[in-house]
């Protein structure tokens, strides 16, 4: 997810300019090691903040439920920024997506907050998107004892961990 700002087109250029020809989006699973640092450089220098959300602990946890536990968390973080209109989430499938904006039509009514809206995107279409895949892809790398990209990202990361 990102949140769109006057930045936007910035990254998104940048981001483009990084991404193999090959690919389709910058994954980082399909990138090998000097792409990666590429990316994670291209990131770095944007000095944009960072929010991670993971759940904790992971293993014998659905991937969904994960993902609903982690939205309604940074639904709830999320709420208290000012000029904040639209929350850009990665399209999955329609049933997935649908299941999103479900969750976030629940959390609006049960809360009665929600000053902005969610929208889905193609990842191929939003490059911006790319940003939480790479850094989300650094920080993983990092917990499995490779630190090589998340040392770039550190400092203008924020890592909230959520129990399960």
């Amino acid at each position: 997810m990102f949140i769109q700002d006057e930045y936007s087109s910035d990254i998104a250029e940048r981001l483009r300019a990084v991404k193999p020809s090959a690919l389709p989006k910058l994954h980082w699973r399909d990138l090998r090691s000097a792409e990666r640092e590429r990316s994670i450089e291209a990131i770095a220098r944007l000095r944009s903040m960072q929010l991670v959300l993971v759940t904790t602990p992971l293993e014998h946890v659905a991937e969904e439920r994960a993902r609903r536990k982690c939205l309604a968390a940074l639904f709830r973080e999320l709420d208290g920024y000012d000029g904040l209109d639209r929350l850009i989430l990665e399209s999955r499938t329609a049933q997935q997506d649908k299941r999103d904006r479900a969750l976030f039509l629940r959390y609006r009514q049960r809360t009665k907050k929600g000053g902005f809206d969610i929208e889905h995107r193609s990842g191929q279409d939003a490059p911006e998107l790319w940003v939480p895949d790479q850094v989300l892809g650094a920080y993983g790398d990092h917990l499995r004892g490779r630190d090589d990209h998340w040392s770039a990202l550190r400092d203008q990361t924020i890592v909230t961990e959520i129990e399960i």
